[in-house]
């Protein structure tokens, strides 16, 4: 199994396999798992063979449909109808705390990625909800930072963003670091930053957590970050 845009995942030397698939983003050859333009819009195919159009995976994010294609390939080795692979594709949401859609409120989704604990991992939410979103997004960010550099979320803040919320023990280290690239806002509790991420908000555009920052100055662990966020926005009305 060789993902096709990753060169680290092409096995080094020389070896011989029964069976090999590869996947990747690009129009797929024979055995191969991709992506090809299918009435004007993207779909998963092997080979020549349509699958299912790429909006229909509910997972969120290039990452995830990246995956998506690997576990397909596992799939189809192992001879699981694809009927299956199709309905399991289009139903399955993915874990809580990870790029989870808790609930939409007049056109603002609400996304909980309480498990984006650092700056590569922010990075990869805020392009996949941005690819899903009209607008522009708010990011709820903060915490214990672990001496990270945050800089390199300045592009993708710049490009995406409109507000940041700021929480927790570092945000002050944060907000040095944005600097005036967006627009900024601190809150005391996640309660306060849903809500002044709410009243930022307008329709069209999604509210993300997606702290880049661990959790344990103000909660448990991520999965009880995620579940207090999740809770103020069921809340909003």
């Amino acid at each position: 199994m060789v993902n096709t845009d990753d060169a680290a995942s092409e096995p080094e030397g020389e070896t011989q396999f029964s069976r090999r698939f590869t996947y990747g983003f690009s129009e797929p050859a024979e055995q191969q798992m991709g992506i090809t333009m299918h009435e004007r819009e993207p779909w998963l195919a092997m080979g020549e063979h349509l699958v299912m159009p790429a909006r229909d995976v509910r997972l969120v994010g290039r990452h995830n449909l990246a995956n998506v294609m690997a576990a397909y390939c596992l799939g189809f080795a192992a001879g699981i109808p694809e009927s299956a692979m199709i309905a399991t594709l289009r139903e399955f949401a993915g874990l809580p705390h990870r790029c989870q859609l808790v609930r939409s409120l007049r056109g603002v989704d609400y996304y909980n990625d309480s498990k984006g604990t650092n700056v590569g991992a922010t990075l990869v939410a805020i392009q996949a909800i941005a690819e899903r979103t009209r607008g522009e997004l708010v990011l709820i960010a903060g915490g214990i930072g672990k001496d990270q550099d945050f800089s390199p979320l300045l592009p993708s803040l710049d490009r995406f963003v409109k507000r940041v919320i700021l929480i927790g023990k570092d945000a002050d280290k944060l907000a040095s670091v944005i600097g005036s690239a967006v627009d900024i806002m601190r809150a005391s509790s996640m309660e306060e930053a849903v809500a002044e991420a709410a009243e930022s908000a307008n329709s069209g555009d999604a509210v993300l957590l997606s702290p880049a920052c661990a959790s344990y100055d103000m909660f448990k662990d991520f999965a009880h970050r995620g579940r207090v966020f999740a809770a103020a926005v069921e809340a909003l009305s």
